[in-house]
């Protein structure tokens, strides 16, 4: 049976507070309540949406949710304290077993096979644009969807725990989900840290007299300047042109081009006249 994630069945964050729940619960009755809705679909989902409000608004039968996730309902089946209706309090079921540790020990050596937890880890390639823009993701994982939300300047390898979900492989393992991410090669800028480098072609005139260059930089444009008398190899530092620093608003790395002169082919004759000219005005 397919596991019910009662956080997304309320469509809030595992970190929401009661007023939230309320709220969200308030808002799908008003459209899947029978009375409103007659459709047999919004009748089964107003079911799950009640089931899904009865634990979450109650902070003993969340607390309970939280750490089994999959086994919460075996759970209730065993331990008749999560029905409401039962007179034994919650400090009464932990004070039969000592303490939270031994009661759910308890629990868990009451199943046929007892399980450690794991974690699940799934690869997701990105481009280094994706670490420079940051933003929304959708994601398919063996047939399930995710939305991650990425930070900008992320760095290659970071692992993110997707909040609230919990997987079971086929040999009954149940743990976290964290999405590793890792950030291909780029054709033209190589990141280090939050620099980044790239090389620059420019044509003989320009490197000798000076001018500008439009770069374009993960769909951004911006101006760069080359010095008079640039030479073939010559680094030039661009400030604040790099990647964005992970977690810290508006920083920036810088950007690091490496010179390469583009000497000119197919001059006319006149061309070569003239370069022969000034080659003579520099003897």
């Amino acid at each position: 049976m397919a596991r019910l994630n009662y956080y997304s069945i309320l469509a809030i964050e595992p970190n929401a507070n009661q007023e939230e729940i309320r709220k969200a619960y308030r808002k799908l009755v008003r459209r899947y309540h029978p009375d409103v809705n007659s459709d047999k679909n919004a009748t089964e989902k107003f079911k799950l949406i009640t089931e899904a409000y009865d634990v979450l608004s109650d902070p003993k039968k969340r607390f309970i949710y939280d750490q089994l996730g999959d086994n919460y309902k075996e759970f209730s089946r065993q331990n008749p304290f999560t029905n409401a209706n039962q007179a034994d309090s919650f400090d009464d079921i932990f004070d039969q077993f000592g303490n939270v540790k031994d009661f759910f020990n308890d629990f868990f050596r009451r199943k046929e096979t007892e399980r450690q937890p794991v974690d699940f880890i799934a690869d997701l390639e990105l481009s280094l644009s994706d670490a420079y823009h940051g933003g929304k993701k959708d994601i398919a994982i063996n047939g399930s969807r995710y939305r991650i939300f990425l930070k900008r300047g992320f760095p290659d390898g970071i692992q993110l725990k997707i909040n609230g979900e919990r997987v079971r492989d086929n040999d009954g393992n149940i743990g976290n989900l964290f999405i590793k991410l890792l950030i291909k090669p780029h054709s033209i800028f190589e990141r280090k840290g939050n620099d980044l480098y790239a090389t620059l072609n420019v044509d003989l005139f320009r490197a000798i007299l000076g001018g500008e260059v439009v770069l374009t930089q993960f769909r951004k444009k911006f101006i760069v300047i080359i010095p008079t008398e640039t030479k073939n190899n010559e680094v030039l530092l661009v400030k604040n042109k790099g990647m964005p620093v992970f977690e810290k608003e508006d920083k920036f790395g810088d950007l690091y081009l490496k010179i390469q002169v583009q000497y000119p082919k197919n001059l006319t004759t006149k061309e070569k006249e003239l370069v022969q000219q000034l080659i003579n005005m520099r003897r």
